[in-house]
């Protein structure tokens, strides 16, 4: 709360140690000196423990009842803060005061002590030192007295004084509660447990096992003396007060010191306990460490555990365990049981060993081994047993004899109730077989009879040879191997055995391991109710297997209309089909890029795609951002306009010779040479020259690959990734040495010689101007390279081809989106960015159309619940199913906008959806082409610029139709086709990659009257 408000960590320090300094120096003083008190009145005490014994019930005690319904014990309180405080408060005369008859003038200061006022014979009689307890209850109005003055005055009234007195009451009832406290005054009184403490206090129990503080009868000239003399009574007020919900808590009932020696933090038996453990439970820091001796003493312990509702508990034998709060936990209570070390031989042939379970195994084999014998134990001596064998238990005897837990004849089990019983094969026998491997979730073991085994003497130890008798020692070695083995030998001799040994092994080790697959996934997994495939239950293979056929979108979607708004496409992952569940996803702050994005990068490198931090990501798309703003597109738009105008030469020349054209090639040849240019400044020239040519199939594959990947991550795990690059190394390699020599160029010039994503990156990094590449920035560059070129390039040329597909298709659509051209700009020069293009309605319903239908990236954009501590457990909920964590999600941007919940007739090519009354709310809500949220794409605007001009420039100077035949089929679906989800001509087809791959449409060009003159200046 004070850090909301704004204070400071010094100023909450300070606030805090004041509190201390309050409740230790002065609540504590009250509340000892009442107990003190009440243990020298017997009848007082019991007037006391009578008045308030309502306000205790079920264990908690109601403050309220105390301050309202206890006049007794109030005025207890009082009495004993008008004795005990004595405050002299120093004061500043600021102006001409009259006191006693006296005046003070300005600068003199005045010191009043409140224990003159609180010993005042007119007010409190004439023996005002003598503690009177009912004096306030007799007289109510002394509270109001003006020489009653425990918190002050004025101005400076404590502000604490209503807590202080409710802290009061509260520490007094506990500790009677509690506690037993009386006084020893014939010095005759035998108790339980004595222990001496000083010369005036005894602590003992009383027959009920209840803490009893024995106070020897002294002077009250020098009652004060009890107070120094008493440090246990202070530190169980001081904890009372300073932390009220411990009064309730097993470290803080007096039952268990006679249960067994409590450790409390800062003690040296706590700090020998702690620092004992091995690993991480030595960072652990529990309220206390409760050491019990004997089975009797657990269940007690556990009984009271059990009567705090919210008590956390960990169980210690030897303390060798690895996990977080299996032997040691944070703020709970520790029950060590090292107490219970006994070690007992049965008299049957010394077949059975009885052994608490806090002993060490080494204990164990001490014990054994005079009498030639030996246990299932562990192969590190100082472990310690209930771990052990409760978890299984691997020994050197396991090959002979199993594991540990299969050599126990009986467990003796405190329950969780506080019951103790035996569980074996006959008695309890499930509770047997479930410790065996269950860890202490069942009860805690505190005795295992082992069964025992002969084991004579064995050599041991090592002897050391020199250099010289290698040759020997591998003689003797393998004749020592090969003599007693003949049957191994006989075995590895005949192929077939081995074949069949190993056919056994095999079988033996997989079908366990299918069956808990299988029933797991069908009877236990937490998305087992949502429906889809029967493989994907099992495997990411189901979606690897059409990832890898390119066609995952096309599946996604025949799933969807099969088993429904959501299903299940792999064993960690779900796919949804609705508005609902965009906005649950991608908007959502807890939810993050799924882990999957991490095989995307074939090589492993981290880029803008594959990044998952989100802070990194978010300084990735700063850079970004920068670079495809509105101001950057503005100064980018001459060079967008000079590589148009090359590719419009480039159909000039075939409009002129009545060649067809497959868009798709000479589409991605001018948008990779537009994205090396805004990347880093560098003209591939792919338009004009073929040395280049090579980098639009390269990128499509390496997109392929990833997505594969992606989809199945398991074959990147077992290495079929690393073999995929191997394979292709040739390929890779030229990919790779273009993008480096692109790099190495442009970091050759002055940092602000090009205004591109090179200079924006390294502004933002700080750097200064670098002549030559360093390892790191080359690695960072070549990272985002492979990002940012087929980003930039590969999508929008997919875009620019499906937008001619549809266009050439529709011949209504084609002449109104013609007539809107023509009938908007005067010449072909006045097609750029502004009003104009603005103004075109019809262009952009086309491109936002063919968005919908065909979008560029059709991939699965998995998202899942970020994994980081959070101070809510809010369920992560998506189109109000409940997603258990670690389970990836997604909506396939194809199939929603395939949807006819919100597209009517969603395979049609309609602009005019986009346009006047058509264009709703619900519509626009479920068009994501560029997806949504934190990772919406940023070159959205780019996209639209570049497709816009293209398209319009085109319409200008020519007019193009579908070449004839069969090759004017070419990109889209065919009737005859196996594949189901592509039997649909009017469809421009898809081929499943991180960015979709496509092929076509064939155009045939002819060139607009004397429009196309144009280009011949250009």
């Amino acid at each position: 709360m004070m850090r909301d408000v704004g204070c400071s960590e010094e100023d909450m320090a300070r606030v805090f140690m004041l509190h201390f300094w309050v409740i230790l120096g002065n609540i504590y003083k009250v509340a000892f000196w009442a107990l003190a008190y009440l243990s020298y009145d017997s009848s007082l005490l019991e007037v006391i423990q009578d008045e308030t014994k309502a306000a205790v019930k079920n264990g908690q005690i109601d403050e309220s009842y105390l301050a309202e319904k206890c006049p007794l014990l109030e005025s207890l309180i009082s009495e004993v803060l008008r004795l005990i405080v004595a405050t002299a408060l120093v004061r500043d005369i600021v102006a001409p005061t009259h006191v006693g008859g006296k005046t003070l003038q300005p600068g003199n200061k005045v010191l009043i002590s409140y224990r003159q006022l609180h010993t005042d014979n007119s007010v409190w009689g004439t023996d005002p030192l003598a503690l009177r307890p009912t004096r306030f209850a007799d007289t109510p109005k002394l509270y109001s007295s003006k020489s009653y003055r425990p918190f002050g005055g004025g101005n400076t009234l404590c502000p604490g004084r209503f807590l202080a007195k409710r802290a009061l009451g509260y520490a007094i009832v506990a500790m009677l509660t509690r506690f037993d406290i009386s006084v020893d005054v014939e010095m005759t009184r035998k108790a339980v447990g004595s222990e001496k403490k000083g010369d005036h206090i005894t602590i003992s129990f009383n027959t009920k096992g209840k803490l009893l503080f024995i106070l020897q009868q002294v002077p009250v000239s020098i009652f004060y003396i009890l107070e120094m003399k008493c440090p246990i009574m202070a530190l169980l007020i001081s904890i009372v007060l300073l932390f009220p919900g411990f009064v309730l808590s097993i470290c803080t009932n007096p039952h268990s010191l006679y249960l067994g020696k409590i450790s409390l933090p800062g003690t040296s038996a706590y700090t020998d306990s702690i620092s004992s453990y091995f690993f991480r439970n030595q960072q652990q820091a529990p309220a206390c460490i409760i050491a019990p001796s004997t089975a009797n003493d657990v269940a007690e312990i556990i009984r009271l555990i059990n009567s705090q509702k919210r008590s956390q508990v960990a169980i210690r034998s030897g303390g060798h365990s690895p996990n977080s709060g299996f032997s040691n936990i944070d703020h709970g209570v520790t029950i060590d049981l090292r107490g219970l070390n006994q070690i007992e031989m049965h008299s049957r042939g010394n077949n059975i060993v009885s052994v608490g379970t806090g002993a060490l195994w080494i204990d164990v084999y001490k014990t054994l081994s005079p009498l030639n014998r030996t246990a299932v134990g562990s192969r590190v001596a100082s472990v310690g047993l209930g771990g052990f064998i409760t978890g299984g238990g691997i020994s050197f005897f396991s090959p002979q004899y199993g594991f540990s837990c299969d050599n126990v004849q009986n467990m003796q089990v405190v329950l969780a109730n506080g019951t103790i019983i035996n569980a074996n094969s006959t008695s309890n026998s499930r509770l047997f077989r479930a410790l065996k491997g269950g860890q202490n979730n069942f009860g805690i073991v505190t005795r295992f009879d082992l069964i025992t085994y002969p084991q004579p003497k064995f050599w041991g130890g090592a002897i050391l040879y020199p250099e010289s008798a290698d040759a020997a020692q591998l003689s003797a070695f393998t004749a020592f191997k090969e003599g007693p083995y003949t049957y191994q030998k006989r075995v590895r001799n005949c192929r077939f055995g081995s074949a069949l040994t190993s056919a056994t092994y095999a079988t033996a080790i997989l079908l366990p391991l299918v069956l808990y697959l299988v029933v797991y996934n069908l009877a236990f997994d937490p998305l087992r109710h949502f429906r889809g495939p029967f493989l994907a239950r099992f495997t990411d293979g189901y979606a690897g297997y059409h990832a890898a056929r390119r066609r995952l979108h096309l599946q996604t979607l025949l799933d969807l209309q099969q088993y429904g708004p959501v299903y299940r496409q792999g064993p960690r992952r779900l796919v949804f089909n609705t508005i609902t569940a965009l906005q649950d996803i991608y908007l959502n702050p807890r939810v993050n890029k799924g882990r999957a994005y991490r095989y995307a990068s074939l090589e492993g490198q981290e880029n803008l795609l594959s990044t998952l931090d989100r802070q990194r990501h978010r300084q990735k798309r700063k850079v970004y951002g920068r670079l495809l703003s509105e101001r950057a597109l503005y100064a980018f738009e001459p060079t967008l306009r000079t590589e148009t105008s090359v590719f419009l030469r480039q159909l000039l020349a075939a409009a002129e010779t009545g060649a067809t054209v497959n868009m798709t090639p000479v589409c991605e040849r001018l948008l990779i040479d537009v994205s090396g240019l805004l990347a880093f400044g560098h003209a591939l020239e792919t338009q004009v020259k073929d040395d280049n040519r090579f980098l639009p199939r390269a990128i499509m594959g390496r997109m392929a690959l990833g997505n594969v990947f992606v989809a199945w991550p398991t074959l990147s795990t077992i290495g079929l990734r690393k073999l995929v690059v191997w394979w292709n190394k040739a390929k890779f390699d030229a990919f790779r040495a273009l993008l480096m020599r692109i790099i190495s160029t442009r970091v050759a010039l002055p940092r602000d010689a090009k205004y591109d994503f090179y200079s924006i990156a390294s502004t933002e990094a700080g750097k200064e101007n670098e002549r030559s590449p360093t390892p790191e920035s080359t690695r960072e560059l070549w990272s985002e390279a492979t990002f940012l070129v087929p980003a930039g390039g590969m999508t929008i040329a997919g875009l620019l081809t499906a937008v001619l597909f549809y266009v050439s298709g529709q011949p209504a659509v084609y002449e109104r989106l013609a007539f809107e051209i023509r009938q908007t700009f005067p010449d072909g020069q006045a097609i750029q960015r502004g009003p104009l293009l603005a103004s075109c309605t019809y262009l952009r319903a086309v491109i936002d159309e063919t968005l919908r239908l065909s979008a560029p990236i059709a991939a699965m954009l998995w998202r899942e619940e970020e994994d980081m501590p959070s101070s809510t457990d809010e369920a992560f909920i998506v189109d109000g199913h409940v997603i258990p964590r670690g389970t990836m999600v997604v909506v396939n941007t194809y199939c929603v906008m395939h949807n006819p919940a919100y597209f009517s007739d969603p395979f049609a090519f309609q602009p005019e959806r986009w346009l006047g009354s058509a264009n709703s709310e619900m519509l626009h809500r479920a068009f994501v082409p560029f997806s949504l949220g934190e990772s919406v794409c940023l070159g959205k605007g780019l996209a639209y610029l570049e497709t816009s001009l293209v398209v319009a420039k085109m319409l200008w100077y020519f007019d193009f139709k579908r070449a004839p035949g069969e090759d004017g089929m070419l990109g889209g679906g065919w009737p005859g086709s196996k594949d189901r989800a592509r039997l649909r001509p009017n469809e421009f087809q898809l081929y499943d990659g991180i960015v979709s791959d496509h092929d076509g449409p064939n155009l045939v060009f002819t060139k607009r009257s004397a429009y196309w003159e144009e280009l011949k200046g250009v």
